[in-house]
């Protein structure tokens, strides 16, 4: 058991494959996983609600006992609100085999954390998770959420250098091959194939596209309702539209970038999405805990109902599958067995 807050991990100076590296070892972090001690939890909720001590104490009961799905189970719920629950949550998605979850919740700890925390178990897998998505782009966990719209012809507005999904035709300002000027984008070279203002896209016709996903792109439109209309415009029937701003909720929007000229809560975002003409609202929700939101929207008439959350728990349980194969193929039955328990819980979710 740990105290508070618990010991960096010791990592190898360097990884070729960060991933690789992790699924080496993860299973040795489950069997002696980086528990907290009665003394070091009540101590770490001393500034938040003492309600949170319950479900983090049975989850890592659950997790000592290789109870990985149960231990989801009860650590998931919280594991935005604590960051030793996001932790372990994390830990154990890896060892399911659900890395971009995994990498979600070691990355949420990133706005858990205060500026100037100290070396601890919390930092280590911050830089784990972010060593990942440097390897792997797409699992980033607002790449990650977008994805599942990625199907067909589809555009990503203002891609920068951080395409959604390699296929997506990227739009953007900034020429590819260029270096970006501001913000999140300074030195970034761009993945543009397209080079043009997100809300005046006249190279693509009405009902042409079956995706446009924008990523913390509406917020620089003095007009987005103009955005928006168009992005609107160019889909056909049925096509969705993903969107991802900054939690105004959390981040101060406008002095986060000179070039932001909107702020946007969870519930303004919904509503404005509410009222975008031949639109129907699938989804909107937290992103990044305490840094970003979402949305995503179906053109109507749809030729085929879209659920977001049935889609994301459809992916994770193939991710699931693809898992236990692994885990079968290298002799690690545990692991393999609690994926398949794993994906009965999910399957009842989706009920």
């Amino acid at each position: 058991m740990s105290g508070w807050p618990p010991p960096p991990l010791a990592f190898p100076d360097e990884a070729g494959d960060v991933a690789g590296w992790l699924s080496g070892v993860v299973e040795d972090f489950l069997r002696n996983p980086p528990l907290l001690s009665a003394e070091a939890l009540a101590q770490s909720v001393e500034d938040g609600p003492a309600e949170l001590i319950a479900p983090i104490a049975e989850g890592q009961k659950a997790l000592q006992n290789g109870r990985l799905s149960d231990a989801v189970g009860l650590l998931e719920p919280v594991a935005v609100n604590h960051p030793h629950s996001a932790a372990l949550t994390g830990l154990v998605m890896a060892g399911l085999g659900l890395y971009q979850k995994a990498v979600f919740y070691w990355e949420s700890l990133a706005y858990m954390l205060p500026k100037e925390a100290p070396q601890s178990l919390y930092l280590s897998l911050i830089n784990l998770g972010r060593g990942m998505i440097k390897q792997n782009p797409s699992w980033h966990p607002e790449a990650d959420a977008f994805t599942l719209l990625c199907r067909g012809k589809g555009i990503d507005v203002g891609c920068g250098g951080n395409k959604t999904c390699p296929e997506a035709i990227g739009v953007d300002l900034t020429p590819g091959g260029a270096k970006g000027a501001h913000g999140g984008q300074k030195s970034v070279t761009s993945s543009a194939d397209v080079v043009a203002s997100g809300d005046y896209l006249p190279m693509f016709g009405g009902g042409e596209l079956d995706y446009v996903i924008a990523r913390h792109n509406l917020e620089h439109y003095k007009d987005h309702v103009k955005a928006l209309k168009e992005w609107v415009r160019v889909l056909k029937p049925g096509g969705l539209l993903g969107v991802a701003v900054p939690d105004h909720g959390w981040v101060d929007t406008i002095r986060l970038d000179p070039t932001h000229y909107h702020a946007f809560t969870l519930d303004s975002l919904q509503r404005l999405f509410g009222l975008l003409p031949s639109m129907r609202v699938a989804y909107a929700g937290g992103l990044v805990p305490r840094w970003s939101i979402m949305a995503v929207a179906v053109k109507t008439p749809e030729p085929e109902p879209f659920n977001y959350i049935e889609s994301g728990i459809a992916r994770d349980i193939e991710r699931l599958r693809q898992s236990a194969l692994r885990q079968k193929m290298n002799g690690r039955e545990w692991l393999c067995a609690e994926c398949a328990v794993e994906e009965k819980r999910l399957t009842g979710a989706g009920d």
